[in-house]
């Protein structure tokens, strides 16, 4: 069987992790080439922790699961609560998968999750 490259897209990092690690996991087992993207950095939700801190805390805790699942991390960096559906965006992602050149994409459904309005 041929060998694919397959790009897991998700807002968080964790989110993907969370919902179909086991699946990424299984690909990696495989031999498939599998490159997690979070479009996030994960700096907001805490009461306690600063953004700055925050965001580093996130990006160690990815980067160990990415470890373990055996998946490599790449990042859009936006901070929480600021990614919109812009050409700004869109330029960032399309960028993304120009660069992964995956085979197969998994990422959320239009409406899972945030239930993000398309305008």
């Amino acid at each position: 069987m041929d060998k694919l490259r397959i790009l897991a897209v998700s807002a968080h990092p964790g989110d993907l992790e969370i919902l179909c690690g086991g699946t990424l996991a299984k690909y990696t087992k495989l031999g498939h080439k599998v490159i997690v993207a979070h479009l996030l950095n994960g700096n907001k939700g805490h009461y306690e922790m600063d953004s700055k801190e925050l965001a580093r805390v996130r990006k160690e805790e990815a980067e160990n699961a990415a470890q373990i699942i055996g998946t490599e991390i790449l990042s859009l960096g936006f901070s929480d609560g600021e990614l919109f559906s812009n050409l700004e965006t869109r330029k960032k992602v399309i960028d993304l998968i120009r660069q992964v050149k995956p085979d197969v994409i998994i990422t959320y459904t239009p409406r899972d999750i945030c239930q993000i309005p398309y305008y």
